[in-house]
């Protein structure tokens, strides 16, 4: 696969409410690129849709519907919670689309003599929380890091974000309209609206979101200024595209870092065992040469041991650390280094048997 270097696409999330105005905007730019839209609208939309050779969508409500069991459902105030297969179908749902996506991406920066230069992709969902766009960004860097890996090449992928700041007793008036599974539960909405975290790059692990923008759809106008402030932030985003995946998500850090305690725990268990059976050789090489003496080496085991198990342990807690540790206690003398010769017998057998366990070890 070859990678065209002058081809860049963008990946524009429509973020907000049921009803504030996210679908609207996507069928008005939609429109625009096909050579269509109201007379009002033609000059902004214009000046988007010529940026881009082609306009594609991702309806993630579409997607769910085509995920859901072919079953009729009442109208909007008839339930209050989603059925189990729905919330099911939904998560897949997710899923599918980013697939969806990674797929249009691919098409797009695949070079075979029809494809267009530049691409606009607009995701049409609610991404309430963070971490739903996060999923998307990580999509985009999975996508670019794969392909890096086949020919060394980065794609220019801008990631960029329009909030509809739409009031939330517009958003269920214009909801209360819909007619069948378009209409979502009013009591979805208001805990959606509870919990919704607009676009904030100063946020924790956020910095993905720095090109966004809000749009005041309080009134329901729609305006031709707001498309130039969607104009701005997809150039920016242009400007300082996605980059292969690297700083981790809050839930790989936390990953990350349980997996890091269990390999200290296993690392601190291993030491634990060595050190034992390194002090149970040296117990015994004690016992050997003085046997009157093997309670005060194996009380001195102890002491050891119990450093070693708390991690209150000062100095070096290497073999050889802990074996002139022993021996500097059993012998009397302070030892730092093993002498080029040995006086004492009893030094001579702790020295040897401490050679033989590193020898087994190897």
């Amino acid at each position: 696969m070859h990678v065209e270097e002058g081809s860049f696409a963008v990946c524009l999330l429509l973020c907000g409410l049921p009803g504030s105005g996210k679908s609207t905007f996507a069928r008005d730019v939609a429109s625009a690129g096909a050579g269509q839209g109201s007379q009002q609208r033609d000059v902004s939309l214009k000046v988007l849709s010529s940026k881009f050779d082609q306009i594609d969508s991702i309806e993630y409500d579409k997607v769910a519907r085509n995920e859901l069991d072919q079953q009729q459902r009442p109208n909007c105030g008839g339930f209050e919670e989603f059925e189990s297969n729905d919330l099911e179908a939904w998560r897949r749902s997710r899923t599918k689309a980013l697939e969806i996506l990674t797929q249009k991406l691919d098409a797009h920066f695949t070079t075979d003599g029809s494809h267009s230069e530049s691409l606009l992709v607009m995701l049409d969902d609610n991404f309430h929380l963070r971490s739903m766009r996060r999923d998307v960004y990580r999509t985009c860097q999975n996508f670019l890091k794969q392909q890096y890996a086949l020919d060394g090449r980065i794609p220019t992928i801008g990631f960029c974000v329009v909030y509809f700041d739409t009031p939330l007793e517009t958003c269920l008036e214009r909801n209360s309209s819909r007619i069948g599974k378009e209409c979502i539960p009013e009591a979805v909405v208001v805990r959606m609206a509870a919990s919704i975290e607009p676009p904030d790059e100063s946020k924790p692990n956020a910095s993905f979101e720095r090109c966004h923008v809000t749009i005041d759809n309080s009134s329901g106008d729609q305006d031709t200024g707001r498309y130039f402030g969607a104009i701005k932030c997809i150039c920016e985003s242009i400007d300082d595209p996605v980059e292969p995946k690297s700083e981790l998500s809050p839930e790989e850090q936390e990953q990350k870092e349980q997996d890091l305690l269990r390999e200290r725990e296993a690392t601190r268990t291993n030491m634990t065992q060595q050190s034992d059976l390194l002090l149970r050789r040296l117990v015994g090489a004690v016992g050997r040469v003085e046997k009157n003496r093997s309670k005060d080496a194996n009380a001195t085991r102890k002491s050891i041991m119990e450093d070693v198990k708390s991690g209150d342990a000062i100095g070096d807690l290497s073999p050889e650390g802990i074996a002139l540790r022993f021996a500097s206690a059993v012998t009397g003398n302070k030892l730092k280094h093993w002498p080029d010769s040995h006086e004492s017998p009893l030094l001579e057998a702790i020295h040897t048997s401490f050679n033989e366990f590193q020898d087994s070890r190897r």
